[in-house]
């Protein structure tokens, strides 16, 4: 079997023979030119293709031409037989941040029809591709006068609209971001658009669908840590117990233990401001306060009593209730003895009955004239007396003398 990398491979041991006894010691001078004769011998074999491919990184090494039909060239029909999933494909017209998904979008429709490659068919799909790039994108693959080539047209975009920074740059600018002032969403968003720029770096370069997923695979997760290590306050620790698997489940969960936070904080705010229940005062015997005006200290104040209508008490529970003090006795008048009246028996009189008790009506229609009192003429009782239509003696005195 030939050896094209020139490689020293150790001498084949047999299973009965003993290992030949070999110098391990070797001299400098058999060591260095060993290396050289490698070194030779890689540079005339790879030394142009690895100073074209460092010079223009870019570029393919490969000279690359217009799709060409290298079979069934007499079925030219089936150029127009173009599927519509290939006509359904949206423009790109320069814009960076569409670059990507509409790359990743050609690149799905073309592994697909990989297999009829060099058809007219698929002549015709690429033909319609190229179609689809309008703009500014347009202008910079005519300027580098690119073929029909697919791989030529994406190296071409990438060089224009692809991320200037390398993969370390963009991952050291992502694990540094922190949430400082800014809320949640804003800070996921930063993470988020920064994990986009190194998936877009990654789906430009050239690897192969395994070593791609596996990076793309890791740097969601230092995405990840970086979204939990940079929220503020307790959040970091709570979304480390529940072990999010992505972004977007890390964002959920903070924002549920969020909204739960606020409840808390809303519930004992409002529980420690409201004042404690106080029965209603009651001032007992405090009287009202009165406002006080200079201006009317000198007018004396004057108390009106008020009407108190008298007590009605049943005499058949108690009795009325006795002054607190007894009055004085009113001490009698010196009455000139010359002007005082026989004493006449009231109670045997006829027909007084029924004034007893009671006052005479001195406004009365009945009485006509009121009759005329002596005082100073001592009567004497007389057998010829004359009696009123009320039943009153002339020359008795009546309890209406007491009485005016």
């Amino acid at each position: 079997m030939a050896n094209p990398n020139n490689l020293i491979r150790p001498p084949t041991l047999s299973a009965n023979n003993d290992p030949p006894q070999q110098n391990s010691q070797l001299s400098l001078q058999d060591l260095r030119s060993l290396i050289s004769s490698i070194a030779s011998d890689v540079l005339r074999q790879q030394g142009p293709q690895v100073v074209h491919e460092t010079l223009n990184p870019s570029v393919n090494s490969t000279d690359l031409g217009d799709q060409q039909i290298n079979r069934h060239a007499d079925q030219l029909h089936d150029m127009d037989k173009i599927p519509d999933v290939v006509k359904c494909l949206k423009e790109f017209s320069g814009q960076p941040g569409e670059f990507n998904s509409w790359k990743k979008s050609v690149e799905r429709i073309l592994s697909i029809y990989d297999p009829i490659r060099g058809t007219p068919k698929y002549y015709g799909i690429l033909s319609v591709i190229r179609n689809k790039i309008t703009g500014n994108a347009d202008v910079a693959l005519e300027s580098y006068n690119t073929p029909l080539n697919w791989q030529a047209i994406s190296q071409c975009l990438i060089t224009h609209y692809g991320d200037k920074r390398d993969l370390s740059t963009l991952e050291y600018q992502m694990t540094t971001l922190v949430q400082g002032s800014s809320n949640i969403q804003e800070f996921y968003q930063q993470v988020y658009t920064h994990l986009s720029l190194i998936l877009n770096k990654l789906g430009c370069l050239q690897m192969s669908n395994e070593s791609l997923s596996l990076l793309s695979k890791s740097y969601r997760d230092k995405a990840l840590d970086t979204f939990i290590r940079g929220l503020n306050g307790d959040l970091p620790r709570l979304l480390g117990m529940r072990e999010p698997t992505d972004l977007p489940q890390a964002l959920h969960l903070c924002l549920k233990l969020e909204n739960q936070n606020f409840r808390a904080n809303h519930a004992n705010n409002a529980k420690r401001n409201q004042p404690p229940h106080l029965p209603p005062k009651r001032n007992f015997g405090n009287p009202p306060k009165q406002s006080f005006y200079p201006q009317l200290a000198y007018i004396p104040r004057t108390t009106q009593q008020r009407y108190q209508p008298p007590n009605q008490w049943n005499q058949l529970n108690t009795n009325p209730p006795r002054p607190p003090k007894p009055q004085p006795r009113p001490e009698p008048m010196e009455v000139d003895q010359s002007l005082r009246s026989q004493r006449i028996n009231y109670m045997n009189r006829p027909q007084q009955n029924q004034f007893f008790g009671k006052r005479p009506n001195q406004f009365g229609n009945n009485q006509q004239h009121k009759n005329q009192r002596m005082f100073h003429i001592d009567t004497e009782e007389t057998g010829n007396r004359r009696v009123d239509n009320e039943g009153r003696q002339y020359g008795e005195p009546s309890d209406i003398h007491f009485l005016a």
